[in-house]
């Protein structure tokens, strides 16, 4: 069950192997996701929508084909995998998105994407504006989870200060 920002921030300074270890996901989940991913996708999955939806209006891809390439080849071939496994047939590509929007794989995705390729991504700061504690709160949980401290929150917001100066 999704918990908010602040209880997040509880567990994983309180026991931060909550996360690393996944033990708020499924055996099946955990069988489809790199260890070293572990810690990222149990902290998407443990946020609440509301915060993920805020905290992804923020996330602004800056190279949207290696975004969407990654995406189709990594998240929509293995969710076609799964659909097709559960179904025990073929599924079209209409499938394969209703099943993730179903599921809000699309902005888990985002989400995941931010933690995995920092330097990718750029904060959007008219949004950020709106959303800083759902956003601060989830940078800080990626920088205390992550096993060596990597500075999300400086990377993201210099990508977003280098993008805007290339954008004048």
């Amino acid at each position: 069950m999704a918990v908010n920002l602040d209880a997040n921030l509880e567990v994983a300074f309180r026991d931060p192997d909550f996360f690393i270890a996944g033990r708020n996901l499924s055996v099946d989940e955990l069988a489809v996701i790199r260890v070293e991913d572990t810690w990222k996708v149990a902290l998407v999955n443990n946020i609440e929508q509301v915060e993920q939806d805020l905290i992804d209006s923020c996330m602004m891809p800056l190279d949207p084909k290696h975004y969407c390439e990654l995406q189709i080849r990594e998240w929509f071939g293995k969710a076609r995998f799964f659909l097709q496994t559960r179904q025990a047939a073929l599924v079209g590509e209409e499938a394969v998105i209703a099943d993730a929007n179903r599921h809000r794989n699309l902005i888990r995705y985002r989400l995941c994407y931010t933690l995995n390729h920092p330097a990718k991504i750029a904060l959007s700061t008219g949004n950020y504006r709106l959303a800083r504690p759902a956003v601060d709160a989830f940078l800080g949980l990626a920088e205390h989870l992550h096993p060596f401290h990597y500075p999300y929150f400086t990377v993201l917001w210099t990508n977003a200060l280098l993008d805007q100066h290339a954008n004048v």
